[in-house]
């Protein structure tokens, strides 16, 4: 059919061959829609809500008691490798920014990210049991599903470690996710309003692996001046 068609337009001419070349705008065009796409698809299963997805570096107000956490942080995000990265302060700091700012920073690039509140998430965890009676839980629903999430997202955000009720499942739950993100080499970010030798007391195993990683750094914020309190994103 293509050889019938040359003949009609160049009757008693050799045949011409045309070569398609791919226009570089539009592949670039392409390219940045479908990175678009895939950042929107990100967003949507991220955790984060839409205010948080609005906390950026470059909204972030910075003093000079958060300076190092802001620059810990930025560091973080252009390379988070197999890094881990813990941000330890008071509430009011800045923390809950920076840990959105570095989720943003990774979905902008179509990283896979996972951000959760440490309480809600184990609250999350435990909702992938099914509940049988009142003295037992069975392990029939997505809960391995929902864990294996956690061990093996691109990149896995923490917020408020520590603030969560104390039990044996919990701090057995966590200390599997951090296992597996170590083993696995996968970036890692922590916030907490305590100090971290404090993390020590009711997550030992955690608290070794957040001081001792290879490839891991704890900076602490000091306390936000007061006439930046109760700002939102702080």
């Amino acid at each position: 059919m293509a050889e019938e068609r040359r003949r009609e337009i160049l009757p008693g001419r050799p045949a011409v061959y045309l070569v398609a070349v791919p226009c570089p705008i539009c592949h670039e065009i392409r390219r940045r829609q479908r990175l678009a796409e895939r950042a929107a698809r990100i967003s949507s299963e991220c955790g984060l809500t839409e205010l948080q997805l609005t906390w950026t570096f470059e909204n972030f107000q910075v003093y000079r008691g958060n300076e190092a956490a802001y620059r810990a942080a930025r560091q973080f995000a252009e390379s988070p490798g197999s890094n881990w990265l813990t941000i330890a302060g008071e509430r009011g700091t800045g923390k809950t920014h920076l840990l959105c700012a570095i989720a943003r920073r990774a979905i902008d690039r179509g990283m896979p990210v996972l951000y959760a509140y440490v309480p809600l998430l184990l609250d999350w965890l435990r909702q992938g049991y099914r509940h049988l009676n009142d003295l037992e839980w069975e392990e029939d629903g997505d809960f391995d599903e929902r864990l294996e999430r956690l061990m093996t997202v691109d990149l896995l955000l923490l917020d408020d470690l520590g603030s969560e009720k104390p039990t044996d499942w919990a701090a057995e739950k966590l200390t599997t996710v951090f296992d597996q993100r170590l083993l696995n080499r996968l970036p890692l970010v922590v916030t907490t309003n305590i100090d971290p030798a404090a993390v020590e007391d009711t997550l030992p195993r955690i608290y070794s692996r957040l001081e001792r990683h290879p490839q891991g750094s704890i900076v602490r914020n000091v306390a936000v001046p007061l006439h930046l309190r109760d700002r939102p994103g702080r």
